[in-house]
């Protein structure tokens, strides 16, 4: 499977089959005229790609085909949230109803600071060779 960080959209539109290019197509105007972000278009046309090469596969109700794509397909809490977005705009936009399937709000993951140990700091300390930097980074790490 493609990675989002090496998808491009429009290389989607020059390849694959009709069904894909034509949604596709339709999405990334819509979303162009609306004035998303770069990194969003990629992001959700890149969701979205993945979500009817998918439907190309299985012929279940659309509520039930996304409910099975996000759970087969889509392993993180985060990653299961955006593409849902990209598929619920993209009914709302291109298909222009109500998206079948509702997903309760995925709350974020809570990441705890990296945390630099004793021995992490003293080798950052002693890479400064500016005697002021040197002393404001060390009492910022109350060194």
């Amino acid at each position: 499977m493609q990675s989002v960080d090496n998808f491009s959209p429009y290389k989607v539109l020059r390849g694959g089959g009709d069904f894909v290019k034509n949604y596709l197509d339709v999405f990334l105007r819509e979303m162009k005229n609306r004035n998303y972000s770069r990194k969003t278009i990629k992001v959700y046309s890149w969701h979205l790609k993945q979500f009817l090469d998918f439907s190309r596969k299985f012929s279940l109700d659309p509520a039930e085909r996304i409910a099975v794509y996000l759970e087969k397909e889509q392993k993180s809490d985060e990653q299961r949230r955006l593409a849902w977005s990209s598929i619920k705009l993209f009914y709302h936009l291109v298909l222009q109803k109500e998206c079948p399937y509702k997903l309760s709000r995925v709350k974020g993951r809570k990441r705890l600071p990296d945390v630099l140990t004793r021995d992490e700091i003293l080798i950052i300390l002693q890479g400064i060779s500016n005697l002021k930097h040197r002393m404001l980074i060390s009492m910022l790490y109350g060194k």
